[in-house]
């Protein structure tokens, strides 16, 4: 009986886990978005680059790195975890060193390429990969 409500209690507890580890993927995904969004805004609308507004662009990106520095491995899905890792660091590194820059520097159409090129591929394939490592 012991064993029974032992193996019923590590059951449940793992299932309590998994539903966070599924939440902390998705959460962080929603951090991104609004990282990324923060910058179209500043991109599309040249009066919205002020210190108020590149204060929230900080924010939202340091928002978003500490969610990513909380989040492991599931089981099983290292390779994945890897990957998400690497595309979701080379994201926010273009992002902050790179495309807030070219926008404050007003050349718009240079930030536009990245955002809509390798940024928006490095989203998609972020978002791919937290539908696998959510599950």
């Amino acid at each position: 009986m012991k064993k029974l409500l032992a193996a019923a209690v590590v059951g449940l507890l793992s299932m309590f886990s998994f539903s966070a580890l599924a939440g902390d993927f998705s959460d962080y995904l929603v951090k991104v978005g609004e990282a990324r969004s923060t910058a179209i805004a500043m991109l599309m609308h040249k009066d919205q680059r002020g210190a108020a507004e590149q204060k929230h662009a900080k924010e939202t990106g340091d928002a978003a790195r500490a969610l990513f520095a909380k989040l492991k491995a599931p089981a099983g899905k290292e390779a994945q975890f890897s990957e998400f890792k690497e595309v979701a660091s080379a994201f926010m590194d273009t992002r902050e060193n790179e495309v807030i820059p070219l926008i404050l520097q007003g050349k718009d159409e240079d930030a536009k390429k990245i955002l809509t090129g390798v940024q928006k591929e490095r989203f998609s394939k972020m978002s791919a990969l937290v539908d696998v490592l959510g599950k």
